[in-house]
């Protein structure tokens, strides 16, 4: 994948973004990602805490840098996991978002079955969409700017 500023990055089997030389970066994950929704202030909603769908696990998982790069860049990150209660998604320092909530733009983690029925009714305000995870299906999110991470969409 060539991400906006130039650079070429490819993804392993978590998702997790490595440069060239094979070095972990999450820099070029979250490029695609338009200007606004990256501006402080705008509401970014992650789904998916677990490092992968149907398991309630953290370890391994690309949620945190995920939150931490977007909030590095001035969003309001909330997560959203099936797995997990809001106040277990409290004790990692996240805000719980919940469907019908708004938000600006949408991050892929996990590929929970559930997401794959998820559309941009679903998230108040929506415009842009970055499925990490190939879950969504991108006719039901036509009204955003949608970019799924592997493949040509």
């Amino acid at each position: 994948m060539v991400a906006p500023d130039g650079a070429t990055t490819d993804t392993d089997e978590y998702g997790q973004a490595h440069d060239a030389t094979g070095a972990p970066t999450t820099g070029p994950r979250y490029a695609w990602l338009g200007t606004a929704q990256r501006d402080a202030g705008a509401k970014v909603v992650v789904l998916g805490a677990a490092y992968r769908g149907g398991v309630k696990e953290t370890a391994f998982s690309g949620v945190f840098p995920t939150v931490e790069e977007l909030r590095a860049a001035g969003a309001e990150v909330s997560v959203h996991d099936p797995m997990y209660t809001d106040d277990e998604l409290a004790g990692f320092g996240w805000a719980a978002f919940h469907r019908g909530d708004a938000a600006d733009a949408v991050v892929v983690q996990a590929d929970h079955a559930e997401y794959a029925q998820w559309t941009e009714a679903d998230v108040l305000g929506v415009r842009s969409v970055v499925d990490g995870r190939r879950i969504l299906n991108d006719a039901s999110w036509s009204g955003t700017t949608f970019v799924s991470i592997g493949t040509a969409r």
